[in-house]
């Protein structure tokens, strides 16, 4: 089996063509309901914090009640409701609900303030808000802000100020045939938007991402093979897209989701997949560096039993080849695999993954369906080991972000290929390897800079592995590096400058400094805000600035 072809003439890389196992035409709903409905034993969802286990039919009956309910209130295919909760029994449910009904939810960060609900919400316009108890007094203010007077607000759990939506909507009637439940008819399922998602807000104030059912289904169809032992464990709520087509594609193929309201902890991810025997892990490379952080300071005889790993899956950053190694070493030989994953959200997930062929130093291959083309600032193809942005094409199409024509307009090329932002090539073997983020690369004394070069070598010489490179910009842009200071590191801030300038060319050089740190500045699934890093850097340095100066 070939899995990537170039066409030379019109340089274009094409992903396998593959027959859905779904289809792409139905609405996520029908789907849903149809897989579950095969298997009504089997343990489709566990809860590490209170050990409940939700069989298929149980997650069936539940998300029909959902459904049912919702249309009992009042609401209506095409209505939007908003999301903002960490990963408790009863989301999936609620998504699938909402799926069956046809009413796009807004999948929002649980740890949002006002204003940045404010700004989601002013978008969407959600008729529905559910939400936590820790969260709601937020939601309520950012509802006023908005003069959003009418927007309902459904708890997960209890409060004297909004209703509860076991009480409301888990709620079982007797008119209804869950046996022969027909979903809402979805016209057209890839022109109707099942999730509203945020940008990732990497290097800038995130967009509302409008994503259709048939983008889902496509992302479900062709992920990874899976098995009914499977379990599948990652810490980021449905904010996040790599989250949300997790929780799909595990329903779909009949894994069983592990799920947590806690946040990501080493000792914690350690302990869930011994308990439950896990066999696949998505977490970023952020995450990824603190695990082994704890791995490697453990004795064999206290090592964690990581046995069960099938694939770790990790990405959504640059990812070091010591990073890959490193980790590969606490999997089982010949049986788990690191596997690097690439995309973005306004495709509804991966377009490139390192799975079933894992090619050192590669990103991966392109992904079933998935064409791709690399072109310079003008626009030009180019062809093999030549660096440019990778663009995307896909059979079912991003619909664009809500009110925002300008963005709409920037994120397709002239030819209707999405542009991804991220630099990097394909080499002979049809491998794409990533260089950086388009927006993170700057130029100093003429040349560009990747972040991730300087990144890869404090990484490998030092055995750095939280921190951020970026251009300060002074006279020109100054290369600068945040560290959080290693546990047992010795080295000052002046002894890594120093090695950087012993190793690297001049224009690598840390004109700008390197600062020791407390803590990076992370999105909640653990991307690196770039865009803050760079302030703060500056600030740094213009205070070090001000300091030699009074000497």
């Amino acid at each position: 089996m070939e899995f990537v072809t170039f066409d030379s003439v019109n340089r274009v890389w094409k992903g396998p063509e593959i027959n859905s196992i779904f289809n792409p035409n139905a609405s996520l709903g029908e789907i849903i309901l149809s897989v579950l409905a095969k298997t009504p034993n089997h343990i489709t969802q566990i809860s590490y914090d209170t050990g409940q286990k939700i069989t298929c039919s149980e997650m069936r009956i539940n998300s029909i009640c959902v459904a049912e309910n919702l249309k009992k209130l009042g609401y209506k295919i095409g209505d939007r409701f908003a999301i903002l909760s960490r990963n408790n029994a009863d989301v999936a449910p609620i998504v699938y609900g909402c799926f069956i009904l046809g009413t796009p939810i807004h999948c929002l960060e649980p740890n949002f303030k006002s204003d940045d609900l404010a700004s989601m919400f002013k978008l969407s316009k959600p008729k529905l808000v559910f939400c936590e108890e820790f969260n709601q007094d937020f939601v309520i203010k950012a509802l006023e802000i908005c003069e959003l007077h009418d927007t309902k607000i459904m708890l997960f759990g209890e409060s004297s100020k909004a209703e509860n939506i076991k009480k409301i909507l888990f709620t079982k009637s007797s008119n209804t045939n869950f046996d022969n439940y027909l979903p809402q008819l979805i016209p057209n399922p890839d022109q109707h938007p099942a999730a509203i998602l945020c940008s990732s807000g990497t290097t800038g104030p995130s967009k509302a991402v409008c994503i259709s059912h048939s983008q889902l289904i496509g992302q479900i169809t062709s992920h990874w093979e899976a098995h009914y032992d499977d379990s599948y464990l990652l810490f980021t709520t449905i904010y996040w897209v790599s989250s949300l087509v997790k929780l799909i594609h595990a329903t779909a193929s009949g894994m069983t989701n592990i799920i947590t309201t806690e946040p990501f902890d080493p000792d914690r991810l350690c302990k869930i997949v011994e308990l439950y025997k896990v066999t696949t892990v998505m977490a970023p490379p952020m995450y990824v560096a603190k695990l082994l952080e704890k791995l490697e300071n453990c004795t064999k005889q206290n090592l964690p039993d990581l046995s069960s790993i099938r694939l770790f899956i990790t990405g959504g950053a640059f990812v070091s080849n010591d990073l890959r190694i490193r980790l590969q070493k606490f999997l089982k030989p010949n049986y788990g695999q690191v596997v690097i994953g690439l995309g973005m959200t306004e495709i509804a997930g991966l377009a490139i993954m390192s799975y079933p062929i894992n090619k050192m130093g590669a990103a991966g291959l392109l992904r079933p369906m998935f064409q791709a083309k690399i072109v310079d600032d003008d626009g030009n193809r180019l062809g093999y080991n030549e660096h440019g942005e990778i663009c995307y094409n896909y059979p079912y199409k991003f619909l664009g972000y809500l009110s925002n024509d300008k963005a709409n307009k920037d994120i397709f090329d002239e030819e209707g290929w999405i542009r991804s932002g991220d630099i990097g090539y394909f080499d002979v073997d049809n491998q794409f390897h990533i260089i950086d983020r388009k927006k993170d690369i700057f130029k100093h004394m003429g040349h560009h800079i990747s972040p991730s070069e300087i990144e890869v070598f404090l990484q490998q010489k030092l055995g750095i592995m939280e921190f951020c490179v970026v251009g300060i910009e002074d006279l020109e842009d100054y290369p600068a590096a945040l560290i959080i200071k290693p546990n047992g590191f010795e080295m000052s801030e002046n002894n890594i400058i120093k090695i950087v300038e012993e190793n690297l060319p001049a224009y690598k050089h840390l004109k700008g400094g390197c600062y020791f740190i407390e803590k990076l500045p992370l999105t909640p699934s653990g991307k690196i805000q770039r865009r803050i890093a760079k302030l703060l850097a500056k600030e740094l340095y213009e205070k070090r600035q001000k300091i030699e100066e009074k000497k």
